[in-house]
């Protein structure tokens, strides 16, 4: 059983918003070939985007094709919002955008090669530094992309809270390595060294399958990663592949059986 926790979706058509709250930087969706449309941010295209996005027909064969049991749905980040509260047991996906693209990140595809890394480490400092998960201990997080660059500077960052806390603890006094374990991240890290690392810093019952579906930096074959780990059990395999995203989301095996 594979349950993928990072994919996207996209309506198929959606209103011009620029037009309707006077200013620019939102998405249009402008369909050019069949099955086919272009992602406009104002007036350049930034995507180009298949029928997989929006057709269920088709994402279902895909994830039938490729063996994955269930797909939890999230739509592409600037169309994001985050709506969940602890209260009502909701389950939150965290992924990053509204990277620097200019300047030295203009070349070389460094938005999403490091511009996205760096939002989900700032996204992950800001809610552990700003009292989220000492507020709200019972939230749902999952964070894109393994966590960005967190699993690897967790200790720098842990240091410096330590040493400069008249610029880091303003909000919460606890040193950030106390909530290891209290939020999940996605497996999409492309690397078994990295997938090793990312289980020992925030737990293997803290891991999820997620794939980027359908973009073209997600893992192709769903699961490949996980499976080829030669440091994991088959109990932890099974953990990453489906487990942990079961107990992330609420669900129960049997509901896909």
């Amino acid at each position: 059983m594979k349950i993928d926790i990072h994919s996207h979706i996209l309506p198929k058509e959606w209103p011009d918003l620029e037009k309707r709250f006077g200013y620019g930087g939102w998405i249009q969706l402008q369909h050019h070939n069949k099955g086919e449309a272009k992602m406009v941010k104002d007036g350049k295209v930034f995507r180009v985007v298949q029928e997989n996005c929006w057709d269920p027909e088709v994402r279902i064969r895909e994830m039938d094709q490729k063996g994955v049991t269930v797909q939890a749905l999230s739509t592409v980040p600037i169309m994001f919002s985050y709506w969940a509260a602890e209260r009502l047991n909701c389950s939150l996906f965290v992924h990053p955008w509204d990277m620097q693209m200019d300047g030295r990140m203009a070349k070389y595809w460094l938005p999403w090669l490091v511009g996205m890394p760096a939002e989900t480490t700032m996204a992950i400092c800001s809610m552990i530094m700003g009292g989220v998960f000492e507020k709200f201990p019972k939230l749902k997080v999952c964070f894109a992309h393994g966590g960005g660059a967190f699993p690897f500077t967790m200790g720098r960052i842990s240091h410096g809270f330590n040493m400069r806390p008249d610029l880091c603890a303003q909000d919460n006094p606890n040193d950030p390595k106390k909530y290891l374990g209290s939020f999940y991240t996605d497996s999409l890290v492309h690397d078994h060294r990295s997938l090793k690392l990312l289980t020992d810093v925030v737990g293997k019952d803290k891991v999820i399958l997620g794939t980027d579906y359908p973009f073209p930096l997600g893992e192709l074959e769903p699961g490949k990663l996980i499976e080829t780990m030669e440091d994991f059990d088959e109990e932890t395999r099974e953990k990453l592949k489906a487990g942990n995203a079961l107990a992330f989301l609420g669900l129960e095996k049997e509901q896909f059986e």
